[in-house]
């Protein structure tokens, strides 16, 4: 009986998570569609081009990278973050990311949602080695796994058809 019951719990819960996430994706896209001037990063400059302030602003501030783990069926790898690695999340909704490997960039807006406590963001532009691309799209839901005032940490945990996808990113508040 016990076993049943837990059954049911899971089945009602991914009838209730698959919707929020669909939702939070379509809401995403809503909002970046309302924000098409924002300008990718350049010479390290961020630069908002937004002049609407977002009603959650928990995220707000330049966030360091300290490590990304990504499990991947049976792989696993572990990326500690360099000293220059961070994200930046502004209070207009914008965010940009830069990473070592790569020399990697990235120009988004994010959206929070307060029904799964995750944030979502919509890629705008990104350069790899100084190659820039337009292709837009759009990120997994992340769970604010954990957020205090100098730390953060962001999940993201689905299923794909080779299997789940699990990634952790742990902050450090700059």
């Amino acid at each position: 009986m016990q076993r049943f019951i837990v059954f049911i719990i899971q089945v009602n819960m991914k009838k209730i998570i698959y919707p929020l996430s669909f939702v939070l994706l379509i809401a995403t896209s809503y909002l970046s569609c309302m924000k098409t001037s924002v300008t990718p990063v350049t010479n390290n400059q961020v630069i908002d081009t937004s002049k609407t302030l977002i009603s959650n602003v928990s995220l707000v501030g330049k966030w360091n990278v300290l490590s990304d783990t990504i499990s991947y069926g049976a792989a696993r790898s572990n990326y500690h973050g360099v000293s220059s690695d961070h994200y930046t999340f502004t209070k207009y909704g914008n965010l940009f990311v830069k990473l070592a490997p790569n020399n990697y960039t990235d120009t988004a807006i994010y959206a929070i949602s307060s029904i799964n406590n995750s944030v979502v963001w919509q890629n705008i532009a990104y350069s790899i080695d100084g190659t820039v691309s337009h292709v837009s799209s759009v990120s997994v839901p992340y769970t604010i796994t954990s957020l205090r005032n100098d730390t953060l940490i962001l999940t993201s945990n689905f299923q794909t058809s080779a299997g789940v996808r699990f990634e952790e990113i742990t902050f450090k508040k700059q």
